[in-house]
């Protein structure tokens, strides 16, 4: 049977490693998918996440430090109280982490309607255009619905009689928006041929994305929210037991041997001066005086 010290040994070990997992999994989601974190609000959760495992890692090493020898717990002051507000501190952050993923996962949202929105300021504003193009293409969609609802969206002026002719606009002078036209973040990857995102009626729709992205981004939301509240829980549960093991009463026994170990490292570190030493030290006294 393992002792106190091993099992929270063995507890901050695997904390240690899902924490480090938690910062991978939501460091890469941060650097490669900020405008998609930004849309589907999950920058909060995930952002929550890098700081919780950030700060949880050192800890936990520490923590994990201190079971391994009272040596190392006096010497480093690793005392009991140190290692409960540190994980008590872990603990805070991964459930308020766990809270912004809850929220994430409950509150529901119109995510045509708002994606669409994006669609319409597509031509007016670079931040939507940008937003708008990262989400086409990373996940492989095209509008809202599908990529006919870029046919209701003035996403692009062409003045141009030799580039609107491609575009094929049926009335030019009454309508500025393009007709059997997407953007080219609407592209497939897995096509080899060359996209043909204009003039859909004559080319076809072979080599673009014809999917939604609404459905997908709340599917990718979900899936994404699902895995933080996971691992931001499975943290919350070892943190608890390693609480509570150190909370629980210590063992009598174990009292003994560490206050026999506190006076023989106080007994060590202390310096005490030999014969000659006080010889000399009475000696420079005495010629002060």
């Amino acid at each position: 049977m393992l002792s106190k010290a091993e099992l929270v040994g063995a507890l901050c070990t695997v904390l240690a490693f899902v924490s480090a997992g938690q910062i991978l999994i939501t460091g890469i989601l941060s650097f490669e998918f900020p405008h998609f974190l930004a849309f589907s609000h999950c920058h909060l959760s995930t952002a929550a996440g890098v700081i919780s495992g950030l700060v949880a890692v050192p800890m936990v090493i520490q923590l994990k430090t201190a079971q391994i020898s009272h040596h190392i717990e006096l010497k480093y002051g690793y005392t009991k109280w140190y290692q409960v507000l540190a994980i008590c501190v872990c603990a805070i952050l991964h459930f308020a982490a766990a809270i912004f993923t809850a929220i994430g996962l409950l509150v529901p949202r119109k995510w045509e309607e708002e994606f669409f929105q994006k669609m319409v300021l597509y031509n007016e504003k670079n931040c939507a255009k940008s937003l708008v193009d990262n989400i086409q293409w990373a996940l492989q969609c095209c509008g809202a619905q599908s990529y006919k609802d870029w046919n209701l969206v003035p996403w692009k002026k062409i003045s141009d009689t030799r580039i609107s002719r491609h575009f094929a606009f049926p009335h030019p002078r009454e309508s500025p928006s393009l007709v059997n036209a997407v953007p080219f973040s609407c592209c497939a990857r897995k096509v080899l041929d060359v996209c043909l995102h204009y003039n859909l009626l004559e080319y076809g729709v072979k080599t673009i994305s014809i999917e939604g992205c609404a459905p997908k981004v709340q599917k990718t939301s979900n899936f994404i929210l699902a895995i933080e509240f996971g691992m931001f829980s499975l943290c919350i549960i070892i943190e608890s037991v390693v609480l509570l093991c150190l909370l629980k009463d210590r063992d009598p026994m174990e009292e003994i041997q560490k206050n026999e170990l506190l006076k023989k490292y106080l007994f060590k570190t202390k310096k005490v001066p030999s014969i000659d030493q006080r010889k000399k030290s009475d000696g420079v006294e005495a010629e002060k005086n």
